[in-house]
């Protein structure tokens, strides 16, 4: 992925959105930011990222099912997101995802399901 990349941060945290933003703002990519699921899934169809940074834990929708939605769209069914979590309950609910696109996930270890 080139510094050129446009990542779409979805979180409700306001200092974990702008934490993540400012980090990768520093090191040249195009960011865009969502606090909630309908704002998220309206900022792929305008925007068109190369990435999605997803918190699981958001207003609306939760994150598991902005993913299946994403998959379930050709167009971004191949889009990758990155989850982030800090619950180890919704890690175990990952395993869903197998098989249906690029998934990584953050804990407090880094799994990657591809």
């Amino acid at each position: 992925m080139s510094s050129e990349a446009r990542i779409l941060i979805v979180d409700d945290e306001p200092f974990a959105l702008q934490l993540i933003e400012r980090i990768l703002q520093g090191h040249g990519f195009k960011t865009f930011t969502a606090s909630n699921s309908s704002d998220a899934l309206q900022k792929v169809r305008e925007e068109k990222p190369d990435l999605v940074i997803l918190d699981v834990m958001i207003p609306g929708v939760d994150g598991f099912e902005v993913c299946r939605h994403l998959r379930r769209n050709p167009d971004t069914a191949t889009l990758p997101v990155f989850m982030l979590t800090a619950k180890e309950e919704a890690r175990a609910q990952l395993t869903g995802f197998e098989g249906r696109g690029p998934t990584i996930t953050w804990s407090n270890r880094l799994n990657r399901k591809i």
